[in-house]
């Protein structure tokens, strides 16, 4: 075992898959494998590993009862679910459950597969708290991330901007606050981001039903631009592609089914909240959501985000 290698630890009841696993990993990393969830959590009690990799479909405990465990367990560890059975409730509950850093199918590229784990080794490696000259020497000037969102006044608490069409899910969300939270209802995504930049908003709430393919690539720029904000997704469906895409890309912290009940509501708002202020409090865990540009997503999308972006910041920054 290498002393100055990071711990990997692959998850699988095919013991063809963790023999490739090993062959694949063993040069860059220490390679640790369990052919269940129960041999997976009793090798943590014993053994700290830097990322999991699990699959999904396992007799006993599934990959996403198995990391719900490990966000418990060890929550630290980069959570990453790979499956060849991408089904709708195995995702939801990646996301709801496991809050996965990344959810890749079978037959997943070597090449895809090698990248991804690096990058959640390294992530894992320098999610600590830095000191004061490492955090000098690492601000990056030219970076296209902003540090946090601009604000028009030093108003304490969490706002929360709910993009929809739906007024009973604005209501809901209203009601499930109880005051504590300002809510504020835009209908386009232009909207949204004006909110976003006239108020403190910790929490975005986003309809899938209200001009999706708009609604996600808005949903995935704001994570790589504003890495603070928490993103929750409503939907009267589940759509297995998107879903993914909004994991991978926009690292959503959860997703619910409409109609929404005022108590389930409550709860996922009361945990953004909590997600939201411990990613101001400590900077360097903004890095465990680190998310590419979708290569999927239209250019002319993005670009049209981009620049109502731009322009807002512009004049409020003048205003």
């Amino acid at each position: 075992m290498n002393a100055d290698a990071q711990h990997v630890l692959f998850v699988d009841d095919e013991p063809k898959v963790l023999t490739s696993m090993r062959a694949l990993f063993r040069r860059d990393f220490n390679v640790h494998l369990a052919n269940s969830g129960k041999e997976a959590l009793a090798l943590l009690k014993v053994q700290p590993v830097d990322v999991i990799v699990t699959d999904q479909r396992m007799p006993g405990l599934s990959g996403v009862e198995t990391l719900a465990h490990v966000k418990r367990l060890a929550p630290n560890a980069m959570r990453i679910l790979l499956t060849g059975y991408a089904d709708a409730n195995a995702i939801q509950g990646s996301i709801n459950e496991g809050e996965v850093f990344r959810f890749l199918n079978k037959p997943c590229r070597p090449d895809l597969l090698k990248q991804t784990v690096s990058l959640a080794a390294r992530i894992a490696r320098e999610n600590r708290e830095p000191s004061a000259l490492e955090e000098a020497s690492s601000a990056d000037p030219d970076a296209d991330t902003l540090v946090s969102m601009p604000r028009m006044d030093d108003e304490p608490g969490v706002d929360i901007v709910v993009l929809t069409g739906d007024s009973e899910l604005v209501r809901t969300i209203i009601e499930s606050t109880n005051g504590a939270h300002k809510v504020h209802a835009a209908e386009d995504v232009k909207g949204a981001l004006e909110v976003l930049f006239r108020n403190p908003v910790g929490v975005l709430v986003t309809d899938l039903a209200h001009d999706e393919r708009s609604v996600s690539a808005l949903t995935e720029e704001l994570k790589r631009q504003i890495p603070e904000l928490v993103t929750i997704v409503a939907s009267e469906r589940s759509d297995v592609k998107s879903l993914i895409d909004l994991i991978n890309y926009g690292q959503i912290f959860r997703f619910l089914l409409k109609p929404i009940s005022r108590g389930q509501c409550r709860l996922s708002i009361q945990s953004a909240v909590k997600k939201h202020q411990r990613l101001c409090a400590n900077p360097w865990l903004k890095r465990r959501h680190i998310v590419p540009k979708n290569p999927r997503r239209s250019r002319g999308m993005v670009s049209v985000i981009g620049r109502v972006m731009q322009g807002l910041r512009g004049r409020l920054n003048n205003g």
